[in-house]
């Protein structure tokens, strides 16, 4: 409990990058699964969540791994068996976080599947087990912030991330929610937890992206080597070109400062809005 505490102290206090809120994430899942092989519970709880609201990427993959067989999964089992042993709300909570991962872990899984099979009929046999989950999941996030929104003491991190989750998915049939109710949601679960950088890369108003990448003098919330950093930085340039040309300059000139901070890929949006962006008549101003 003491190492646990240590590292969730030093998180907070350590120097500002993607690699090592990465590296911290990474390092409370593994203690989070000796906790569980411990027996200790709550603490599990608390470093398994921690975890996920810093980055679920950095879970490992010998928690992670559920290609072959999804019941065989480490962090399905530690989610599953952690239901048990949720004796309080604030435990209760972090045990639902993890659970609402749990779900999207086998969706994923159920879409690569899809993609993969020989044939209609098992195609089609995965694209049921991906509604199956999605349906399961909204309940699961429903019934959790019910019970959980108007507690005093309830995690206001997790009851955004929880909404975060009801506004990515919730476009999708049956659930079949409007572009304006999945807004409201997504701003909701700002309002919960301002400094969500998922939330905020995830709603992408003005207000959003400024929060996110602050200005070439002053950093935002994300940071600079993260790997969606320039890809957004070439989205908000693009949505600010007829709008306001300096802030477009300025957030072109940034994303491409920074990206080489990262070792991802822009995806091919960005890349298009980058390249297009080059092209327009204020092409010699951002060069």
């Amino acid at each position: 409990a003491q190492r646990l505490h240590r590292l969730l102290a030093s998180g907070k206090a350590s120097a500002r990058s993607y690699a090592a809120r990465f590296a911290t994430a990474g390092e409370l899942f593994g203690l989070g699964e000796g906790l569980f092989l411990e027996g200790r519970w709550s603490d599990c709880a608390l470093a398994l969540a921690e975890g996920l609201l810093l980055e679920a990427a950095a879970l490992p993959a010998s928690l992670a791994q559920s290609a072959s067989d999804p019941e065989s999964c480490t962090f399905g089992r530690i989610a599953e068996e952690m239901k048990a042993h949720a004796h309080d709300a604030a435990t209760a909570l972090r045990v639902a976080l993890l659970e609402a991962q749990w779900h999207e872990m086998r969706m994923i899984l159920a879409r690569l599947l899809c993609e993969r099979a020989e044939g209609q009929d098992a195609a089609e046999t995965h694209q049921r087990r991906w509604f199956q989950l999605l349906v399961s999941l909204h309940e699961h996030v429903a019934a959790t912030l019910r019970r959980h929104l108007q507690g005093a003491e309830a995690d206001r991190r997790i009851l955004s991330r929880l909404m975060l989750v009801q506004a990515q998915y919730g476009a999708n049939p049956p659930l079949s929610r409007s572009a304006a109710e999945l807004a409201q949601t997504a701003e909701r679960a700002i309002s919960l937890w301002p400094q969500d950088v998922f939330s905020r890369a995830w709603a992408r108003r003005r207000e959003d992206f400024e929060a996110l990448l602050g200005s070439r003098n002053s950093e935002g919330l994300l940071e600079r080597d993260a790997p969606d950093f320039s890809k957004l930085c070439y989205l908000f340039a693009w949505d600010l070109r007829d709008a306001d040309i300096a802030a477009c300059q300025e957030y072109f000139i940034l994303g491409r400062q920074c990206e080489s901070l990262s070792k991802q890929v822009l995806s091919s949006e960005a890349s298009q809005k980058k390249e297009a962006l080059s092209k327009l008549s204020i092409k010699e101003a951002l060069s």
